[in-house]
């Protein structure tokens, strides 16, 4: 069943009692003030994760060679996170802010991250990883990210992912390398001149990459959307460092000497949790024009919310006993230099 935001926003205004169903319509005024007061409470839900019931799952994200500072767009807070040597998983260990920062530690020894901290930050969040890689390692991060915003008529229950790269920049005559820019690992090397990069990149890719659809705005802004329920667009470049001719974004650069991916993941939205963002927004909407909340949305409301925080981020009761007589020893500086933080057990 197809449930867009104009559906929701009309019955929100029904519910609030603001306009009433059997006798009067929406208006156009009332759908652009539904669609921004919706997507405030969308944006509103980045401050308690609590009311957002979905965890995107191994969010990836390459390291850098001796970089330590990552940032990460929309994510609330990390769960776990871990890194790859090949197809071996290892864990990472979560070290809060005052040890990380305000502990004693060698800053220039490139060795396996195996210690990470994060801090919110506008948009997103900032994660800092210890030891530096010492290869570009791929993470995975476990986690809460912001709830994508929505526009009129966007289908609630189909996955669309879609990817802002903002501002694109030239530097030479805008030429893209090789393996420098894929998307949905179409190779999109070529020249796309100075005067109208994004317009150009934007029609090769709608004519090139299936099942995406490249928009410009402002003939400087790039946007990438998936025309194929449940089609993740990923981008990656493996970066040509002191490239003469590139292109370049505002969220996503081509330069960097090491292979970089972005994946922009899709989600739609369960039935109960549409329904309580229709009660959520007819309370929002009495509040905007001061009307008294009808006692049946409020109570609807609250049980919703009851039933919300208590499926949100289930808590992980797993125990796991620590030995203090056991003879294992932590990494040491002279160990992550001689072994690059590899050890061994005896037999």
């Amino acid at each position: 069943m197809t449930i867009t935001v104009t559906d929701v926003i009309t019955e929100a205004y029904y519910d609030s009692s603001v306009v009433a169903r059997q006798f009067e319509t929406i208006q156009g005024y009332q759908l652009n003030d539904g669609l921004k007061w919706l997507n405030q409470l969308l944006g509103d839900k980045a401050t308690d994760s609590g009311d957002i019931p979905y965890i995107t799952q191994q969010y990836p994200l390459y390291g850098i060679v001796g970089q330590e500072t990552y940032f990460v767009p929309g994510l609330i807070d990390i769960e776990a996170m871990v890194f790859y040597v090949g197809s071996v998983r290892y864990q990472m260990q979560y070290v809060d802010r005052i040890r990380y920062f305000g502990q004693p530690r060698a800053n220039n020894i490139n060795a396996l991250p195996v210690s990470y901290t994060y801090e919110r930050v506008f948009g997103g969040c900032n994660v800092w990883v210890y030891f530096w890689p010492q290869q570009p390692y791929l993470f995975n991060i476990t986690g809460n990210f912001f709830m994508p915003t929505v526009s009129l008529n966007q289908d609630l229950t189909q996955p669309i992912a879609n990817a802002n790269l903002g501002q694109v920049n030239t530097i030479g005559t805008g030429t893209l390398a090789t393996n420098q820019f894929l998307v949905n690992g179409v190779d999109l090397a070529g020249a796309y001149g100075t005067a109208q990069p994004a317009a150009n990149l934007a029609a090769a890719i709608n004519s090139g990459v299936p099942n995406v659809s490249a928009t410009v705005t402002g003939n400087s802004v790039l946007s990438i959307a998936s025309t194929v329920n449940g089609q993740n667009i990923l981008l990656s470049s493996s970066g040509v460092s002191n490239a003469p001719n590139y292109l370049t974004f505002s969220y996503f650069n081509t330069i960097g000497g090491v292979a970089l991916n972005q994946t922009y993941f899709s989600q739609a939205l369960d039935q109960f949790y549409i329904d309580y963002l229709e009660y959520q927004l007819a309370e929002r909407i009495c509040q905007k024009l001061n009307f008294e909340v009808p006692s049946g949305v409020a109570n609807q409301l609250a049980r919703y919310q009851l039933q919300i925080s208590k499926m949100a981020e289930p808590l992980d009761l797993v125990c796991q006993k620590v030995s203090t007589l056991s003879g294992n020893r932590a990494i040491n500086y002279a160990a992550v230099s001689l072994g690059k933080g590899w050890t061994t057990s005896g037999m």
